[in-house]
C-alpha cells in the first residue's frame, strides 16, 4: 500500500533537487469492500468503508477511518467515529486544493477535544506533489487552517496533544543536511512552529528518508504517553523517546525480537505501541516464512530490556493490525476477506 502510494508520487519528487529517493515496501493491501466491526465484550458494531485502502486509528474515545489514496472527489477520505459506531464528523481534503487530482493520507490524529489533524500529500496533473498539515474542527468537521509544507517538513507520523497542540515526526530531510532539519516539530492550533527538536543526523540510517516496511523490519510507530514523546525506528529498532520540553532525550537500542523456531522466516513486520508509561512497549509481529505465515504478541520493558510473549486470551493475533489503545485494552483489527470486514477485538493486557 505504501510502496504503491510513493511509487505514484516518485517521479516529481526524486527528480527535484528537494526530495531524495523513497525506500519503503508493501505492507498490506485490503481488497474488496470492507466494513469496519468493533468488538467490546458482547457489543459490537461496523462501520462501513466502502472502498479498497483503509486505515483506523482508535483514540481519545473516537475511531477514525481514512482511505489511504484517492482521486474521487466526490467521497469523504476521512470519518470519525464514537466507539458505539455512530458517525460523528466527515471530511474531504481533497477539495480543499483546487489543483490537486490525487491525494494520499500518511496519518490522522484526533485530540480530546475533537480537532482532527491531517497529514497528506497532493498530486496534481503535472505530476508535481505537494505536502500539507490540515486542520478540522471537531465540532462540524469544517477545515479549519491548511498548510503546504517543504520536503523536509514531510509528515509521516503526528498526534493532536494537549490545548490542540500538533506533533509531528518527519518523513525525511529533502535537500536539506539532516543536522539541520528536526525530526520532531510541535505546531499550534494555527499552524505555527513553537518548538523543533532531536536533528534528523541522530536517526542513524533513517537521517536522510525514514525506512519502514518488511524488508525493513516493520512500521514506524510514534506517541505520546504520560507527558513523555517517543518514537520507534524499525531498521535500527531505536526506541527514542523525551519530555514534551525536550529534556530527558534518550535512545535505546531494543533487542530483535523472538522468531519462529523454523530457520525459514523470511521477513519480519513489527508494530509498535506504548502503554501507559514510555518504558513498557507492546509489539505485533509477524513473521512471513516459506509455506507458512506466525503472527504474536510480545511486551517490552526497560527494566528487562527483553521481549516476552504475551497471551491475549480468546483473540488470535494472527493476522491483527494495531490501531489504538483504550483502558488498558490493546485495539487490534481483523480483516475478513469473506464478508469482508474488519473488526476491531479490545484485548485486555496484563498488569505489570
Amino acid at each position: 500500500m505504501r510502496s504503491f502510494r510513493k511509487r505514484l508520487f516518485r517521479a516529481t519528487r526524486t527528480s527535484s533537487a528537494t526530495a531524495p529517493p523513497i525506500a519503503v515496501c508493501v505492507i498490506f493491501a485490503f481488497c474488496g469492500h470492507p466494513s469496519v466491526m468493533a468488538v467490546t465484550g458482547d457489543t459490537a458494531f461496523e462501520i462501513s468503508t466502502p472502498e479498497v485502502g483503509h486505515q483506523l486509528r482508535v483514540e481519545n474515545g473516537r475511531v477514525a477511518s481514512w482511505t489511504v489514496q484517492t482521486s474521487d472527489r466526490g467521497k469523504d477520505q476521512v470519518e470519525v467515529f464514537d466507539l458505539n459506531g455512530a458517525k460523528q464528523l466527515s471530511m474531504n481534503p481533497l477539495r480543499s486544493s483546487a489543483d490537486a487530482t490525487r491525494i494520499a493520507i500518511w496519518d490522522v490524529s484526533v485530540g480530546s477535544s475533537g480537532m482532527v489533524g491531517i497529514a497528506a500529500d497532493y498530486s496534481d496533473e503535472s505530476g508535481r506533489v505537494s505536502s500539507a498539515l490540515l486542520l478540522y474542527s471537531g465540532a462540524d468537521g469544517s477545515l479549519l487552517k491548511a498548510f503546504s509544507l517543504p520536503a523536509e517538513r514531510e509528515i509521516r507520523k503526528l498526534q493532536v496533544g494537549e490545548g490542540d497542540r500538533i506533533w509531528t515526526l518527519g518523513m525525511g530531510s529533502g535537500a536539506q543536511d539532516p543536522a539541520q532539519v528536526p525530526a520532531i516539530i510541535e505546531y499550534d492550533s494555527s499552524g505555527s512552529v513553537l518548538k523543533q527538536f532531536v536533528p534528523r543526523s541522530k536517526l542513524g540510517t533513517d537521517a536522510v528518508i525514514l525506512h519502514e516496511g518488511m524488508r525493513f523490519g516493520g512500521d514506524v510507530s510514534f506517541g505520546i504517553v504520560s507527558g513523555w514523546l517517543w518514537f520507534y525506528l524499525p531498521e535500527s529498532r531505536q526506541l527514542t523517546r523525551m519530555r514534551l520540553d525536550g529534556s530527558g532525550l534518550r535512545n535505546v537500542t531494543l533487542p530483535a525480537l523472538p522468531t519462529p523456531s523454523s530457520s525459514e522466516v523470511l521477513e519480519t513486520l513489527v508494530r509498535v505501541s506504548s502503554l501507559a508509561s514510555f518504558d513498557r512497549l507492546v509489539a505485533h509481529v509477524s513473521f512471513r516464512e516459506e509455506t507458512r505465515n506466525e503472527s504474536g504478541l510480545f511486551e517490552w520493558t526497560e527494566a528487562t530490556n527483553s521481549w516476552k510473549s504475551l497471551p491475549v486470551g480468546e483473540v488470535s493475533a494472527m493476522s491483527a493490525t494495531f490501531v489504538g489503545l483504550k483502558d488498558g485494552e490493546l485495539a487490534l483489527e481483523f480483516f475478513t476477506r469473506k464478508a469482508p470486514t474488519r473488526r476491531i477485538h479490545w484485548v485486555p493486557l496484563p498488569s505489570e
